[in-house]
């Protein structure tokens, strides 16, 4: 079978396969939703950002951003769960008006997930997540070829996050580039990430090591308003952008277990 993403609504998907299982086990690359949201929205979320987000602009090839990262403010706990409470009031009141992206995030996993409980990570404490995080991608940035996990990656077992076997992420394009196939689009590779693999990473090595063992991989074009579910222990890479136009997304990680009712979303 050739491994491309499962497209339609989430009854359509869960006509076909079971999402979060499958996406987990690498059976397929993506679960794309297509215009989920609508496009007028998208504009006006994009709007609002910039009249009243405050836009966290980052050096480097990364993404400047609006929300809180776990990755990035992690290790200092007492920083990390203050900064989550100040986007918690700033999404309290930012999209006053609009239809709200990061409830409908959760809505949409919840729709893929009918058994589950989908709700933001928190500690047993009652401390908060980010729920998502928007990532603005201006000329020039984007991802070199990675992966993303809580347990393996970061290794940080006290968050409670950590305790899920299985990481996915979501993401919701609210602003495309203008079209460009080396700009701004993911690229999943079908090869989970290893402890061997990771020199590769670190070096670049990575290209010739996929196309020297013919490794499969799909790229997911995305307009705005089209949200998708992938497994980011698959490695990933998002070209730099070209062109003016910012890539601008929300973005949440995922974590849940077969013999849990509970999923957890965060940033």
């Amino acid at each position: 079978m050739t491994w491309t993403p499962i497209e339609g609504t989430p009854a359509e998907v869960l006509a076909r396969v079971m999402p979060f299982e499958a996406l987990a086990v690498g059976e397929i690359p993506a679960v794309v939703l297509r215009q989920a949201f609508p496009i007028a929205q998208c504009r006006a979320v994009v709007r609002r950002l910039y009249e009243r987000g405050n836009i966290l602009e980052r050096e480097g090839i990364t993404y400047d951003a609006v929300g809180t990262s776990l990755v990035n403010l992690g290790a200092d706990p007492e920083a990390f769960f203050a900064h989550a409470r100040e986007t918690h009031a700033l999404y309290s009141h930012l999209f006053e008006g609009l239809q709200h992206p990061v409830e409908f995030v959760c809505e949409s996993l919840q729709a893929l997930a009918p058994d589950r409980h989908v709700e933001v990570a928190h500690e047993p404490d009652g401390r908060l997540y980010g729920p998502a995080i928007f990532r603005i991608y201006r000329a020039g940035k984007g991802h070199h070829p990675h992966f993303d996990s809580l347990r393996l990656r970061e290794e940080w077992s006290h968050y409670a996050a950590a305790h899920f076997p299985h990481q996915l992420a979501g993401v919701l394009c609210l602003q495309a580039t203008e079209p460009d196939p080396e700009s701004g689009e993911c690229t999943l590779y079908r090869q989970f990430w290893s402890p061997e693999l990771q020199p590769l990473l670190q070096d670049g090595a990575f290209y010739h090591y996929a196309a020297e063992h013919r490794i499969e991989r799909t790229r997911i074009e995305l307009q705005a308003g089209d949200f998708y579910v992938f497994n980011p222990l698959n490695i990933h890479e998002v070209p730099p952008i070209q062109g003016e136009t910012p890539r601008i997304v929300l973005a949440t990680f995922i974590g849940f277990s077969a013999d849990q009712e509970a999923v957890f979303v965060w940033s």
